[in-house]
């Protein structure tokens, strides 16, 4: 087992991306947008340097767009690749099957945010469970077929609709806040090593989900074990499901395929990313293609099962990688 990293906050990792393959992404900003994210910007890349990190052959081309909610140093990333043609999620995959599977944020108003989702024609997964300190529903768009878990905090509300970010920001909530991304996995004390004695990343007191919440995503009754660890404004959630198992990936499944690609995990300085991406060599895991040369960059870790991107971005260059929000068109 490799010995954890000193508990130093330059030396921590922090989580920094939940990245999302979409099939139509103006309609998933659209949504988004009107959840409260606001919108940061985007690209296009293409060629061969992209198809070596995400591993999908001789080349890849893709649209990216970015969105942020209320914390620093933390976005949402969209993908639509062209090269290789995205491929639809399976129609059978299960919230219980292995690799990353759900994400949850917390918003003001879940009546509101229900609203939203309705004007798009998506109803909740399961049934809205209430707990003594929240209120949770789960909803899966069509176009990303990821499920994404809507938690309001009882007594925090906003008393408003969600949407675009245009109320008083020194009010209520005027934007999302990303809880957590949930990863599935065959075995949670290997999951664990790596989580928590690779990485660095510390444990999360007490789990984020119960047994009653599985029913949120259409597996009521499903058993499980889960740990959680925190990542700068957020957290990453591990579980294993016992009942009903969760089934791998298929063989040939890419990163570039509908669905949910990753969480990132990163630093602001190239340097601790660096140091953290030879303990992941060194572990006997692998990276798709070295990190950059320079002060910024990233790569793609697979640790297992599970992949991972590692990342490092300075403050001043954050816009450039879509970490700072936009100002909305004058024809918006």
């Amino acid at each position: 087992m490799t010995a954890p990293v000193e508990d130093r906050d330059d030396a921590l990792p922090r989580v920094v991306q939940v990245a999302l393959c979409t099939s139509d992404i103006p309609r998933t900003v659209a949504l988004l947008s009107d959840l409260g994210f606001r919108d940061a910007g985007g690209r296009v890349f293409s060629g061969p340097l992209l198809a070596e990190v995400q591993e999908l052959g001789d080349d890849g081309a893709t649209v990216i767009w970015w969105l942020v909610g209320d914390q620093d140093y933390l976005q949402l990333e969209l993908f639509h690749h062209t090269v290789p043609v995205q491929r639809p999620r399976p129609a059978d995959e299960r919230v219980c099957d292995l690799g990353w599977s759900r994400w949850t944020i917390e918003v003001g108003d879940l009546d509101a945010a229900t609203a939203v989702f309705a004007r798009y024609g998506i109803a909740p997964m399961g049934p809205v469970v209430t707990d003594a300190d929240s209120r949770r529903a789960c909803f899966r768009d069509p176009w990303t077929a990821v499920p994404l878990e809507v938690v309001e905090m009882v007594g925090r509300r906003d008393d408003g609709a969600l949407g675009g970010g245009r109320r008083d920001p020194t009010g209520p909530r005027a934007t999302p806040r990303i809880v957590a991304a949930t990863v599935s996995v065959p075995d949670l004390e290997r999951a664990r090593a790596t989580f928590v004695d690779l990485l660095g990343m510390p444990l999360v007191d007490g789990a984020l989900h119960r047994a009653e919440h599985e029913a949120l995503w259409g597996l009521d009754g499903a058993r499980s074990r889960s740990f959680a660890v925190r990542g700068g404004d957020a957290a990453l959630e591990v579980v294993e499901y016992l009942e009903p198992r969760g089934r791998p990936a298929p063989a040939d499944r890419l990163l570039s395929d509908q669905g949910f690609m990753h969480a990132a995990v990163g630093h602001e300085d190239i340097a601790p990313l660096r140091r953290l991406a030879d303990r992941v060599l060194a572990a006997g895991h692998r990276l798709t293609a070295p990190l950059p040369d320079g002060s910024s960059g990233g790569t793609y870790a697979w640790c297992d099962d599970v992949s991972l991107e590692l990342f490092a971005v300075p403050p001043e260059e954050r816009a450039a990688y879509g970490f700072d929000p936009e100002p909305p068109p004058a024809f918006g």
